[in-house]
């Protein structure tokens, strides 16, 4: 798993690349190592592709958990981390490890927001 081989004898195994995984056993190609979806990640020779942290995502082929980063609406110390959401009254209209802003006057948000609102009145 997370090799292949693709040829006969006593010759060694070649190891699928990061941000590809093979969890089939004797694989004779490097087409064998599919690349990882959305949202998952793999270092090299992996026999199945990880999930991101929670409230992150990652683009397809990701090959390091750092390629995980924070949803919008929440933020963490680093990318590759479970990302918190950003608290009453503040958001975070980007992806990444961006601090949570603080509302404007006369705005609120929800946790994990995006944006703000008008404050009613």
């Amino acid at each position: 798993e997370g090799e292949h081989k693709t040829e006969t004898g006593a010759v060694a195994c070649s190891t699928c690349a990061a941000g590809t995984s093979n969890n089939n056993l004797g694989s004779t190609t490097v087409d064998a190592c599919m690349q990882c979806g959305v949202n998952t990640w793999s270092g090299n020779g992996a026999a199945t592709c990880a999930a991101c942290p929670s409230q992150t995502s990652s683009p397809e082929g990701s090959d390091e958990v750092t390629d995980c980063t924070c949803l919008v609406g929440y933020t963490a110390a680093s990318d590759g981390l479970q990302c918190s959401a950003c608290g009453v009254g503040t958001f975070k209209g980007a992806v990444g490890t961006a601090a949570c802003e603080t509302c404007p006057a006369n705005s609120e948000s929800g946790p994990g927001s995006a944006l703000c609102l008008c404050s009613a009145g």
